[in-house]
């Protein structure tokens, strides 16, 4: 019934629950991304697994139901393999417990307008943004906001040494990566003809913020980088034939690459760095705060990030005692074009 295609698993678990596929159906044809619907489809999931065996019926569950399984995200272990350490704590992040209610919220509020409900729980406190002192009030979830991680000027190294292993292509992902502050969905659907002498112009399908946006122009030896990838690369094929990054395994072999792809080869790269916090998002925030530190206006540099306000590009915002960019094109160049996989 629904115009995505879900993974498997997730498919087989919401087959039995109409109200559920009926609703992420909605969603979807309400602009929402895939990707955004199948997080939402693992939000359900999650929930509907804590209702079994509690015998709730989620339907017309009450808030006090919906508490208890806040409860249970809270407590719950966790063990989760992180660049192929297994690291283990208690409670998700209160990230992911937001991205959660959040789903709830939204599923609720559908059956509430289909007739299915006759409230939302934890409508109203969720709808005061002020209390009544005029303070933002405090949602059910609370947002915990945690300073960005960024490398030292010795992990930087110690990654940028780490590419020097990684094929042409992984070492021009990360050079435009860097340079023009993309994110990894921005990055991977990246398609040739988007990309005119040293300017990207990002197509608004693959955008956060769903408009065009035009990158600051990247370093001429970015370019080298590029021109001597796509003089390289395997013969693109299949879906999106267009698409500038594509696959180089022998099972793929030309097929557009995915964000979980990126994610591992960073992940590898960091692994081999020792950088466990290292993600694609590290070379966004980077990229952010150099461009900032290099004096231009904050209405530039949040244009340079993309962001929708001011205010989201504050958050990313650090004054860096060290300065990291230190020849980063030079170094891609001659590592990938001299020894290229």
């Amino acid at each position: 019934m629904l115009e995505i295609t879900l993974p498997p698993q997730l498919t087989s678990a919401l087959a039995a629950h109409s109200t559920i596929r009926y609703w992420l159906r909605k969603t979807f044809t309400c602009d929402r991304c895939a990707s955004t619907i199948e997080a939402y489809a693992y939000a359900v999931q999650d929930y509907l697994r804590f209702c079994a065996p509690h015998k709730i019926n989620y339907v017309t569950a009450a808030q006090a139901d919906l508490l208890a399984y806040l409860a249970d995200l809270k407590k719950r272990p966790v063990s989760k393999v992180v660049k192929g350490v297994v690291v283990h704590r208690t409670g998700l992040a209160s990230a992911t417990r937001r991205k959660y209610w959040t789903a709830l919220q939204m599923y609720y509020r559908y059956l509430l307008e289909a007739g299915i409900r006759d409230t939302v729980p934890f409508a109203q406190h969720e709808q005061a943004p002020r209390n009544r002192h005029g303070n933002p009030r405090r949602g059910v979830v609370r947002v915990e906001k945690k300073l960005p991680w960024l490398p030292r000027q010795e992990e930087w190294h110690r990654f940028m040494t780490g590419m020097k292993e990684e094929s042409l292509r992984n070492n021009l992902m990360v050079a435009l990566s860097y340079e023009c502050a993309l994110r990894k969905n921005e990055l991977c659907t990246l398609h040739v003809a988007d990309i005119v002498g040293t300017t990207i112009t990002l197509r608004a399908l693959n955008t956060k913020m769903k408009n065009d946006r035009r990158c600051s122009q990247f370093s001429s030896s970015t370019r080298a980088l590029l021109d001597h990838y796509l003089a390289t690369r395997p013969q693109a094929s299949g879906h999106g034939s267009e698409v500038l990054f594509v696959s180089e395994s022998t099972q793929n072999r030309g097929q557009p690459i995915s964000d979980a792809t990126w994610r591992k080869v960073v992940d590898r790269v960091a692994a081999r760095a020792d950088l466990l916090r290292f993600t694609p998002h590290t070379l966004r925030r980077l990229s952010i705060n150099h461009f900032a530190d290099q004096g231009y206006s904050s209405t530039r540099v949040t244009r340079h990030a993309g962001h929708g306000n001011e205010e989201s590009t504050k958050h990313y915002r650090q004054h860096m005692p060290e300065q990291l960019m230190v020849g980063l094109a030079r170094v891609l160049t001659q590592t990938a074009i001299t020894n290229p996989q």
